[in-house]
């Protein structure tokens, strides 16, 4: 069990370098390799900010043993416009 355990590990940080990699490259086929058939997107009430903002991933093991990201969560530290 604790050799699945760390080759599950290691398998999520290998998904978690592809998608960055790929994102990098600005390859959408390489990135969408990494995606679970039926993701769930949540970003906040407007488009994605690049920032150092917080995220939650799920990943979920397909049925050939491999790992994609099934639900994404994220926030931004950069404070919301304000209105007059």
């Amino acid at each position: 069990a604790e050799a699945n355990i760390e080759a599950d590990r290691q398998a999520i940080l290998d998904l978690e370098r592809g998608l960055f990699a790929a994102e990098a490259a600005g390859d959408l086929d390489a990135w969408m390799n990494f995606i679970d058939d039926d993701p769930v997107w949540l970003p906040p009430n407007q488009p994605a900010i690049m920032d150092d903002g917080k995220s939650i991933w799920i990943v979920r093991r397909q049925q050939d043993g491999t790992w994609r990201l099934s639900r994404a969560i994220w926030n931004s530290d950069i404070p919301p416009a304000t209105f007059p």
